[in-house]
């Protein structure tokens, strides 16, 4: 039950444990993308499908979730220092719909 700025001020300290997580998840994940590539992987079933265009998603998608966790830390941390949103929702306009 806090305020909009101590939530963001709560978050600014939690943000912190996810941005450790997702470096190890983009360290990681560039390794074994560039060890797949370089072994050209398969899948040790009969079919032995491609895994070496599949491992390099898990690091694009890592990067993909740091730059959204950039943009919630600045959100953040205007609320915190101001006490007010960076950007509002924008709403739909209904009238737009008909067009």
């Amino acid at each position: 039950r806090l305020t909009p700025r101590g939530r963001a001020i709560l978050d600014l300290f939690t943000w912190l444990l996810f941005y450790l997580f997702i470096i190890v998840l983009i360290y990681k994940g560039w390794q074994m993308g560039i060890l797949a590539i370089d072994r050209l992987e398969r899948s040790n079933t009969f079919w032995r499908p491609p895994i070496y265009l599949v491992k390099p998603v898990i690091f694009v998608g890592a990067v993909l979730m740091l730059f959204q966790g950039f943009t919630k830390t600045i959100r953040d941390w205007v609320m915190a220092i101001t006490g007010k949103e960076l950007l509002k929702e924008v709403e739909f306009d209904k009238g737009m719909e008909a067009e």
